[in-house]
């Protein structure tokens, strides 16, 4: 006699087995509150991400500078005049009409405009003959350098400030929000 093989589960139980082991369940520790935020939060991370690579900063260049009086002045309101020392490297970055920010070492400052940028690089030697630089304030002039002068009328500044030193911030350029994170500037200079 052959024997049959009963099963001892219904039917109906074993589907119902297999069909909840079948089901997508989500881990526990993850609750559906908490996945929304944590999306939200990469949202916001992505959108100041593109807000800091679209916003501009500017770059400024700081450069010396010597108050010198003009000795044949065109303009008569115009009393002296600030010449600018200028690295190889800025010298294309500079034009006129641009802002400028000037410090005397006393600590008090103008905003004026530049009036004009010699377009070549001169020497010490010319520099120092052509503005009558005596041998202390030569010692600026250590390279070849570019060459803006601004002039300030007389009620901007004393006559007393003549043949002080200056320091001259120039904006040069614009730089990217971004770009100013040290891994994504080696990133992008790469």
């Amino acid at each position: 006699m052959s024997e049959t093989k009963r099963v001892i589960f219904r039917e109906v139980a074993l589907q119902h087995y297999k069909q909840s082991r079948s089901r997508d369940v989500l881990p526990r520790y993850i609750s559906p509150p908490v996945f929304l935020l944590m999306w939200i939060f990469c949202g916001l991370c992505a959108c100041a991400i593109v807000l800091a690579g679209n916003t501009h900063v500017p770059v400024y260049s700081i450069e010396p500078g010597i108050i010198l009086p003009i000795l044949q002045a065109q303009d008569r309101k115009t009393d002296l005049e600030v010449i600018i020392f200028l690295s190889p490297d800025q010298l294309a970055r500079v034009h006129t009409g641009e802002p400028v920010q000037l410090q005397a070492t006393s600590g008090i400052q103008w905003n004026q405009r530049i009036t004009h940028v010699e377009s070549t690089l001169l020497s010490p030697m010319t520099i120092r003959q052509r503005y009558h630089l005596d041998a202390q304030m030569s010692l600026l002039i250590t390279q070849p350098s570019g060459v803006a002068v601004v002039a300030l009328r007389a009620a901007s500044i004393p006559t007393m400030y003549e043949g002080s030193l200056v320091r001259a911030q120039i904006q040069t350029a614009t730089q990217s929000l971004l770009s100013m994170l040290p891994v994504v500037n080696t990133l992008m200079g790469a």
